[in-house]
């Protein structure tokens, strides 16, 4: 029985896909990294005509020691910040976004996955949204969402998507990454009158995969480390994580 409720599911988030969304809205999220260097972030997710943008707003950070939103925190903002952009093209299946290694800004496509998310029976309010709880692993890391049915779009904040409703909270199961709704307005953003791909001026002006730009990021990482090891001899190595972000393990891994 639950199998086939299960199939029902997986039929119905087909369906999703199969159809056209023009609904025009923006979601406000608040991001939050629980990481060595706790922090947490506005962001916004614009939609429009079938696709996507999900922008976070580095020039909103605040730190702070304990990784809580309790008022003692210290914003950071700076004029020349990188701040990433991410645009999913339902229609292509596709992901285009913005990162950057070393200052260098890079324009990468990359593949849009579905995931194979579990639908579970739990349920609660979420800005005003009756909202289902779902669980999914995507590259390494176990996530867990909670959507709302009646806002029947399977968009959602950064790469998370696919299931019949927006995604309004998600974090991992380390709660390292969440990611909440503060704000979910039905209007129409400007952001979308101009090309996504001249909203930074990049080294590339065509997009590169995600997997050369994967390859890139880590060499930097590793001739970083040693650079820092050969000036530090004696000194004892300094650990540079290679990977600790939202992205642990890549498809092409396995």
């Amino acid at each position: 029985m639950k199998k086939a409720i299960f199939l029902m599911v997986l039929m119905i988030c087909n369906v999703c896909f199969s159809q056209d969304y023009n609904n025009d809205f923006k979601a406000e999220y608040r991001v939050y990294n629980n990481t060595d260097l706790p922090n947490t972030m506005l962001a916004t997710l614009y939609c429009h005509n079938n696709s996507t943008i999900y922008f976070e707003n580095y020039n909103t950070r605040s730190f702070n020691k304990s990784g809580k939103d309790d008022g003692n925190t210290t914003i950071v903002a700076s004029e020349n910040v990188f701040e990433p952009y991410t645009k999913i093209d339902y229609k292509k299946r596709k992901i285009y976004l913005f990162d950057d290694i070393n200052g260098n800004i890079f324009y990468v496509e990359d593949a849009l996955n579905s995931l194979k998310w579990e639908l579970t029976q739990e349920t609660r309010e979420i800005a005003g949204y009756s909202c289902t709880k779902a669980t999914a692993l995507f590259r390494g890391r176990k996530w867990i969402a909670w959507f709302a049915p009646k806002v029947a779009v399977p968009y959602g904040p950064w790469k998370l998507q696919g299931l019949p409703g927006l995604i309004m909270e998600a974090q991992d199961e380390s709660n390292t990454y969440a990611i909440k709704l503060l704000k979910l307005d039905f209007t129409k953003s400007d952001i979308f009158n101009k090309e996504f791909s001249a909203l930074y001026k990049s080294k590339n002006s065509k997009p590169i995969r995600y997997k050369e730009f994967v390859n890139l990021y880590e060499e930097y990482l590793l001739n970083t480390r040693a650079i820092i090891d050969n000036d530090n001899k004696g000194a004892g190595r300094v650990d540079i994580p290679i990977r600790s972000g939202k992205e642990l393990k890549y498809e092409w891994e396995q």
